[in-house]
Order: C-alpha cells, then sequence, then structure tokens
C-alpha cells in the first residue's frame, strides 16, 4: 500500500507543489538509485550487522520514520514545498531500498525451486488485493475533494499502513528460521559468470529505456491533456485488479518455462507501452495503454527475481545478486530521467517515446539471452533451493 500510493501520488504532488521537469527529472533519478540502486549495499550491510533479519528491520524502521517526518510535514505546512519534500522522500525510499534484495531473498528461501514462481507471485498477488479497499477510499476522496486535500489524506493512510506492516514484519522474522547472513564481499567484487553479467547489462538497458519516459508522461497527462486528479487514483485500482488476475498466470508460467522466457516475453509487452503512448492524444486513452502495462509489468519484476536468483549455486549468495540486480536497474533508472527532462526541451515527446520503444525491446533479448544462445538453465539450481 505505501508504495502504491507513493507512485500513484508523488508526482502529481510535487507538481501541485510547483516542482518543474528538472525538478521531478532529479526526483525519479533519485528515487531509482536509492529504491533500487541501494539494494546493492543491503547484503554487504546485513554481512557486517552478522544478521539478515535485524538489518532488513533495522533499515526499513528508519526508512519508515522518515516517511512519517515527510507525510507530518504535508499535512501540517500549509505551503510544503518541493525542496523539502523531495530530500524526505528520498531518504525513505534509501531505507525501503537497503531492504530489497534481502527481503525477497527470504521470501524465495521459504519454498523449493520447482514452485518458486507461484510463490513470490502469490505473495504480489496477496500485496495487491490488500491495496485494492485503500485505492478505493482514496479515489471516493479525490472525487469529493480538491488535490490539496485528497494528496494528503491519501498519504496519511499510507503511513498509517507503513507503522502496521513494520510490525509484521517484525513478527514474521521472529517465527521464521534464521537467514543465513551473505558473505562478506568487498566492493570490488562482480558477479563472477558471464551469464550474470550479461544479464545485468540487459537490466541496465532495460530500466534505461524505461525510466526514460517516467518523468514526462505524468507532466504531459497533467499539462498537455488536463488529465484530473482522479486519472492517478483510478489507474492504480485498474492496475491492481489487473495485477491479482495476471501474477498467479506469471508464476505459472515461469515455473513451467523458466525465468528467460518470462523476460522475453514481458520484456516484448512492455516495449510495446511507449509505443502506445506515442499514438494516445486524448488522457482516457492512457486507461488502456496503463492496462497493457500492468499486464507485463508483473511478469517482468517477477522473470528479474527468478533469473536472479538461478544464477547463483549457494543460497547464502542469493541477496547478494539480487542486490546487484538492484544495482543496474537503480543506475539504468537514474541516469535517463536526467537525460529525458534536459532533453525533452528539444525532442518531442513521441521521438522519446519511439527511442523507449526500441530499446525496451532490445534489452528484453540481452536479458533473456536471446542474442547470446544458451544460458544456464533453471532446472541446474533448481536442487539448491
Amino acid at each position: 500500500m505505501l508504495t502504491v500510493v507513493n507512485s500513484a501520488f508523488i508526482q502529481p504532488l510535487l507538481i501541485a507543489r510547483g516542482a518543474g521537469q528538472l525538478a521531478l527529472g532529479l526526483y525519479i533519478s533519485g528515487s531509482s538509485l536509492f529504491n533500487f540502486g541501494a539494494g546493492w549495499m543491503g547484503p554487504r550491510l546485513a554481512s557486517r550487522v552478522g544478521s539478515t533479519s535485524r538489518t532488513t528491520l533495522s533499515v526499513i524502521g528508519i526508512g519508515r520514520i522518515v516517511f512519517l517526518v515527510f507525510t507530518a510535514y504535508l499535512i501540517l505546512s500549509g505551503n510544503a514545498r518541493p525542496e523539502l519534500l523531495i530530500p524526505l522522500i528520498l531518504l525513505w525510499g534509501l531505507g525501503e531500498g537497503l531492504a530489497v534484495p534481502l527481503w525477497n531473498s527470504f521470501l524465495a528461501g521459504m519454498v523449493e525451486g520447482s514452485e518458486r514462481g507461484r510463490w513470490v507471485a502469490m505473495r504480489g498477488q496477496a500485496a495487491t488485493i490488500a491495496t485494492v479497499p485503500v485505492l478505493v477510499a482514496i479515489l471516493i476522496v479525490v472525487l469529493f475533494a480538491s488535490r490539496e486535500r485528497a494528496l494528503p489524506f491519501a498519504y496519511a493512510v499510507a503511513a498509517a499502513g507503513a507503522v502496521l506492516s513494520w510490525f509484521f514484519l517484525k513478527r514474521m522474522f521472529a517465527s521464521s528460521p534464521t537467514q543465513p547472513v551473505p558473505p562478506k564481499r568487498s566492493l570490488k567484487h562482480v558477479p563472477e559468470t558471464r551469464d550474470a553479467r550479461r544479464f545485468l547489462v540487459g537490466v541496465f538497458l532495460f530500466w534505461f529505456a524505461s525510466a526514460l519516459t517516467w518523468p514526462i508522461i505524468p507532466r504531459y497527462l497533467v499539462n498537455d491533456l488536463h488529465a484530473p486528479t482522479a486519472y492517478f487514483a483510478i489507474t492504480p485500482i485498474i492496475g491492481a485488479f489487473i495485477g491479482i488476475a495476471m501474477q498467479p498466470r506469471w508464476g505459472k508460467f515461469g515455473d513451467r518455462a523458466g525465468a528467460a522466457r518470462i523476460l522475453l516475453v514481458s520484456g516484448a509487452g512492455c516495449a510495446i507501452v511507449p509505443l502506445l503512448w506515442a499514438v494516445a492524444p486524448v488522457y482516457w486513452v492512457g486507461f488502456l495503454v496503463d492496462s497493457v502495462a500492468y499486464v507485463f509489468w508483473p511478469g517482468h519484476a517477477l522473470g528479474l527475481t527468478l533469473r536472479a536468483i538461478e544464477l547463483v549455486d549457494h543460497e547464502a549468495d542469493r541477496p547478494m545478486m539480487l542486490g546487484w540486480t538492484n544495482l543496474a536497474q537503480g543506475i539504468g533508472a537514474t541516469i535517463s530521467p536526467l537525460i529525458a527532462a534536459v532533453v525533452v526541451g528539444h525532442l518531442s515527446v513521441p521521438i522519446i517515446l519511439l527511442v523507449a520503444f526500441v530499446l525496451r525491446g532490445a534489452s528484453a533479448l540481452v536479458m533473456s539471452g536471446t542474442v547470446w544462445g544458451p544460458t544456464k538453465e533453471p532446472a541446474t539450481l533448481a536442487s539448491t533451493a
């Protein structure tokens, strides 16, 4: 719920508070670096603390305290400025990002390899189901209240969920077996296999291409297509219902066909999205475009996790490979929003969207190993779960 609310409303909030295109680009780049790239440091931090669960709870807890401060400032200040909102929300993202590979590794280790796709997808489905009533309540507020009242309310609900979820996480770790501590690695250590390095290159290219559109589409919707605030409340609800239906299907497909195939199929579907945006001149057509994205993005996210796990031979190495995957995501998504924020004044939006389409499609081939020939098969790692 916390992530869904912030993803849906942070850019409309910053735009309403006067953030310009460059400020949005800086926010998106920073959030990508912290929410994803910080994961690279998570396993290293856990290896020095000597406890995976303690590290995960600590970094998430610190981040959520910052989120509470962000929400309090937004509600209590009559004129919350982007100059303060952006650093606070980035610090929250840093805490969440550090925990991502540790949390995903913990979840993946709860089942055997042959069931991992369905299990991870079921976890995503359960989380999505939990967000639906909250998103509907926020939509009702958005429809009958001004943007200045609706956005603080949405963040207040998310802050309450942040506190509750931390206590549930604490109980979950307390009742689970002790997780292996990632081995200590130097900052110079990189994945040793060629397959892993190629996979990371593909992840970087895909997220570079994806983030090219992130600072452009919301402002295009608000300023050029005059989309109401309700648009940003409706699309997550549509996405939630699509995700509930599609996540178990992606999980079954991943278990049956393997992570490389799921990355290829979902990557091709995601590549179509910027192409559709390039020919969508009316804001309500965006509901259809977003629906296509919501169909394929869960498959991409699942494929990244499954493929990263396939590429290691030992359970203790899982968090670090997931951390490298997060770093590739973060670096790619950090660079391109800044480029997009600068070039959007010199190139038309459709041209940037076409570039994103081509790069997404090419990177899907690299991630899945299609352009390199046979890669390491999932079956060789199933027994190591």
